[in-house]
């Protein structure tokens, strides 16, 4: 897996003269970026992107984010880093169709509307008794779809999720601005990191799924 995900990686960011490792910790993949010493500027932030960007475009169903590091050579501690949910990015074309299912949906119903009957009853020849026949068929279809409305269960409650691992020196500044964004915290517990040796708190925050976010 590590050979299959690297060797795309290293092409996408071709002639940037960093070195990359790449590693898969459980569903996250770590990807380093080592910057030669005699490199002035490692344009960490653009190459991440790059890399980013052809992580998307691969099949990498036991992945679900990517933290990367941007190190230079002969300093074991990164000098940048940045954690991105890959299932995030693919949100907006999962929803497309729906989209399109929903607003299908509409004007079929639109179809059969007391509006669109009543704008019909010229083309039927409406008589004395045939006025009160379609009135009571427009109420009764009314009485039934509320009732449906009534007892139909419930749309089920969605949460999407967010794993990150936080310093302790930025622990509690990290943990308001997760809250006044909505997030929850669900659990929480002490790791280390497998590149920099350095301990955090590992997080998984969860928060109510709708169309804003």
């Amino acid at each position: 897996m590590k050979e299959n995900i690297q060797a795309p990686l290293t092409h996408a960011i071709q002639g940037s003269g960093l070195i990359l490792q790449v590693k898969q910790t459980g569903d996250q993949l770590v990807v380093v970026m080592n910057c030669p010493k005699q490199k002035a500027d490692a344009q960490f932030q653009e190459n991440a992107s790059k890399l980013l960007e052809k992580l998307t475009s691969l099949d990498l169903p036991t992945i679900t984010s990517a933290k990367f590091y941007g190190r230079r050579e002969g300093n074991p501690k990164p000098e940048w880093q940045q954690t991105h949910k890959l299932s995030a990015l693919s949100t907006q074309t999962q929803e497309e169709p729906q989209m399109a299912v929903k607003t299908l949906v509409t004007k079929k119903q639109g179809t059969s509307s007391p509006q669109n009957i009543l704008k019909n009853l010229p083309e039927l020849q409406v008589s004395g008794l045939l006025v009160p026949a379609l009135l009571a068929g427009i109420l009764g279809v009314q009485l039934l779809t509320g009732l449906a409305t009534l007892f139909s269960k419930p749309a089920p409650v969605q949460w999407e999720y967010r794993v990150e691992a936080v310093p302790d020196i930025t622990f509690t500044e990290t943990m308001d601005l997760y809250g006044s964004d909505g997030w929850e915290l669900v659990t929480a517990r002490r790791a280390q990191d497998s590149v920099t040796d350095e301990f955090s708190y590992e997080c998984i925050f969860k928060r109510l799924l709708t169309e804003e976010n």
